[in-house]
């Protein structure tokens, strides 16, 4: 058994990135929920620097969504990724002026995973929202490791 013992671990370790890739950025081993699960531990820099916009256009292109309501971690504006959006929150609001509203019933919502952990949510509507959301809805999908879906029942 001590023979196979390192061989063993280093392949696990290489499954492990290969796993990840080409998401490196939120990278966690199998031991921590691999790259998917990482955001249950820990959130910020670790996992969400709005990497996944692209991932998040592609979500909505194959599943058929035209326009999703967003609550949005990262700096990158998600128009210049063609990503159809309506705010409900942003960390980084470059647009405060910008109308932001909650998804109706029937719409989809996608929340980066920093601030579904309620990091970085200074808004209390926001915030109570969110609680709500959280203690009732699981996700439906998934762009990259950073950003949750959920489709809010009708």
């Amino acid at each position: 058994m001590k023979r196979w013992g390192i061989p063993t671990l280093a392949l696990a370790q290489m499954l492990s990135c290969a796993d990840a890739s080409p998401r490196y950025l939120s990278y966690f081993n199998f031991l921590g929920g691999g790259s998917r699960s990482g955001w249950h531990y820990f959130v910020d820099s670790s996992v969400d620097w709005g990497q996944d916009l692209l991932r998040l256009k592609s979500w909505m292109k194959d599943h058929g969504v035209g326009r999703i309501h967003l609550a949005y971690f990262g700096t990158g504006e998600p128009r210049a990724y063609g990503i159809p959006f309506i705010k409900t929150y942003r960390y980084m609001d470059f647009d405060p002026e910008e109308v932001s509203g909650y998804p109706a019933p029937g719409d989809y919502f996608a929340c980066s995973v920093t601030l579904y952990q309620n990091v970085y949510v200074y808004d209390e509507q926001f915030k109570a929202w969110l609680q709500r959301l959280r203690s009732q809805l699981q996700p439906v999908g998934q762009a990259g490791d950073s950003i949750l879906i959920f489709k809010i029942p009708n």
